[in-house]
C-alpha cells in the first residue's frame, strides 16, 4: 500500500525490502504530527527546524544535518495507510547526518548504526497501519536494519522488519 504512480513527487514502495530505483525520490516518515497541506509541499516539523517554501520540494531538519535542494522531491508516508495524494510532496530526514545527495535515494540514518544503503529505501510501518501519532516519531527499521531503538516521550520502541511484515514492539 502506498504507491505513487510514476510521475508523481515520489514512489512509495511498501514490500519485502521496499526498494526504490535510482533517480526516485527517498521514502522517510517520521515527524510530529505528519500533516500534509493541499496544495504544497509537505510540512513536518520534528526537531528545531522544518520550514517549506511553497512551490519547493520539502525540507525538513531533524538532527545535525538534513537538507535538501529545491527541485527534489521525496515520498512523505503520513495517513492510515501511506497514502499521498497527487501534487503533494514532501521529504523527511532523521537521524544524526541523514543526507540526501543528489541523484540517489534517500539515506536513514535512525539511532547510532541505522542506515540504508543508497538506491535504497525502507518500509515504514508506524502504529497499526501507517499511521503516525501527535507527538511521537516513526523510524524505518527495514532493509539493511534487521532492528533497531529509538528513545521517545512514549519509552523505548523496537521495530523488527520480517519479511513483508513490520512489527513493533513497545518496553
Amino acid at each position: 500500500a502506498g504507491e505513487l504512480e510514476a510521475g508523481r513527487a515520489g514512489v512509495l514502495e511498501v514490500g519485502r525490502a521496499g526498494e526504490l530505483e535510482a533517480g526516485r525520490a527517498g521514502v522517510l516518515e517520521v515527524g510530529r504530527a505528519g500533516e500534509l497541506e493541499a496544495g504544497r509541499a509537505g510540512v513536518l516539523e520534528v526537531g528545531r527546524a522544518g520550514e517549506l517554501e511553497a512551490g519547493r520540494a520539502g525540507v525538513l531538519e531533524v538532527g545535525r544535518a538534513g537538507e535538501l535542494e529545491a527541485g527534489r522531491a521525496g515520498v512523505l508516508e503520513v495517513g492510515r495507510a501511506g497514502e499521498l495524494e497527487a501534487g503533494r510532496a514532501g521529504v523527511l530526514e532523521v537521524g544524526r547526518a541523514g543526507e540526501l545527495e543528489a541523484g540517489r535515494a534517500g539515506v536513514l540514518e535512525v539511532g547510532r548504526a541505522g542506515e540504508l544503503e543508497a538506491g535504497r529505501a525502507g518500509v515504514l510501518e508506524v502504529g497499526r497501519a501507517g499511521e503516525l501519532e501527535a507527538g511521537r516519531a516513526g523510524v524505518i527499521l527495514c532493509g539493511t536494519l534487521p532492528e533497531g531503538r529509538r528513545n521517545f516521550a512514549g519509552g523505548i520502541e523496537t521495530y523488527k522488519c520480517l519479511s513483508h511484515n513490520v512489527q513493533k514492539k513497545r518496553s
